[in-house]
């Protein structure tokens, strides 16, 4: 399917907010551009939406509608994660030097940032995907320079001290839970789709499955009994206790992105193909309700950050999902 131009995207962009604006009892939406935009992290204390992608970490204010000042990091920002106590963002880097990968970790009570270096594992290129544990500690991915293997890192903060988790075929993506105890794993780069989880305290990452599909991106339920990982094939969710059929349908409408929020237990899925993001009840995986995005979600082509990366506010008011020139945000439940 032909895309439109940057130009129609963003004057539908335009027009979508201005009628969602004109529904007074309805929740609010919009989109925020942000052209060459790769990861999304919200910070829930200050309500700031941060967005990656080129050298600069742009900051989208949600308290006046309006963007603050970027951050000015060099390289090509990658994934981010803001920690459990909302106090740090991580942010990693396609970048690297001649003898380390590195990601910056920024304090978001002051915006000081600090940058972290690793030294380079053989062909190792720059960072790829960040996400804090429950008790501050930082797991990072990073991307190969051909096809290959990378280190998963756990990176403590407070000791300055890294060790090496696993070795996974890059690039892999890492998401956390809602509360950070639980930290998704999906390799990149392989047809056989292997995937599993690190839970906080663990001294290894535990591989799980395979879902013979190509990987570019997981979720995790926050009390981590519950999966869903999305493929060309559908959405194979992952869950403890139940056998549910995937979701989505083979080279059709299909999830490519997946959240689940910190209550609630329900999951969002925007789908390849279409034109909305759907809940879904998690216990059940039946649909519950669908917003609509000013604009069309396509497939990825099994990429990470290419489109529909999907991540729900702390408190669970805020949705935020990826599109071609910037970023969805739909409200969840009415404000007081």
């Amino acid at each position: 399917m032909t895309k439109s131009t940057p130009w129609i995207r963003r004057m539908a962009a335009l027009a979508f907010v201005l009628a969602g604006s004109a529904q007074a009892d309805a929740l609010t939406s919009g989109f925020i551009p942000a052209e060459g935009r790769v990861d999304i992290a919200f910070d829930g204390t200050n309500q700031v939406l941060y967005i990656s992608g080129g050298p600069q970490v742009r900051r989208f204010d949600f308290n006046t509608k309006s963007f603050l000042p970027p951050l000015a990091l060099g390289g090509a920002t990658m994934g981010m994660d803001v920690s459990a106590d909302g106090k740090r963002l991580a942010i990693a880097n396609a970048s690297r030097g001649a003898n380390e990968n590195f990601v910056d970790i920024v304090t978001l009570r002051t915006g000081k940032v600090r940058r972290v270096s690793f030294p380079l594992a053989f062909a190792e290129g720059g960072t790829h995907a960040v996400a804090y544990d429950a008790e501050g500690k930082l797991l990072v991915t990073s991307r190969f320079e051909g096809s290959g293997w990378t280190p998963l890192r756990h990176y403590d903060p407070v000791t300055g001290l890294s060790h090496q988790l696993a070795e996974l075929s890059a690039p892999a993506m890492v998401s956390p839970s809602a509360n950070h105890r639980y930290v998704a794993v999906a390799e990149g780069n392989m047809s056989s789709g292997p995937y599993g989880r690190y839970m906080t305290g663990d001294t290894a990452y535990r591989s799980l499955q395979s879902t013979n599909w190509s990987l570019f991106e997981i979720a995790i339920a926050p009390n981590g009994a519950q999966s869903a990982v999305p493929t060309y094939g559908g959405t194979f969710i992952d869950d403890a206790k139940k056998s549910f059929p995937a979701v989505g349908t083979y080279a059709g409408q299909t999830p490519i992105g997946a959240a689940y929020a910190p209550t609630g237990d329900v999951v969002y899925f925007p789908f390849a193909q279409s034109n909305f993001v759907a809940e879904y009840d998690r216990r059940t995986m039946t649909e519950r309700r669908r917003f609509t995005v000013p604009g069309q979600f396509d497939w990825t082509g099994n990429g990470a950050f290419v489109e529909g990366r999907t991540k729900v506010s702390p408190d669970g008011r805020l949705l935020f999902v990826t599109l071609d020139d910037g970023v969805f945000y739909q409200e969840l439940a009415a404000t007081n």
